[in-house]
């Protein structure tokens, strides 16, 4: 929650909050995922690494072990 409004103010949206239903292939470890979409690479690198969101590591570490990753679109 404390995340999504540095997400906004970097014209980010989420457009999938969920947990885990069912693997059908692989491992599936992630219990649960967000996906965010940013106008550009750049614009989530910029997000990711601004002073608003980076305050919040400490939370986010203390709050789950998650991993982060950006992925352009084809």
């Amino acid at each position: 929650a404390a995340a999504g409004p540095t997400v906004a103010a970097h014209c980010g949206e989420f457009i999938l909050v969920g947990q885990l239903a069912e693997t059908l292939s692989g491992k599936g470890a992630a219990p649960g995922l967000a996906l965010v979409r940013f106008p550009s690479l750049e614009a989530a690198q910029t997000w990711y690494h601004s002073p608003e969101y980076q305050a919040l590591a400490g939370l986010r570490a203390s709050a789950a072990e998650m991993d982060i990753a950006l992925f352009q679109a084809a």
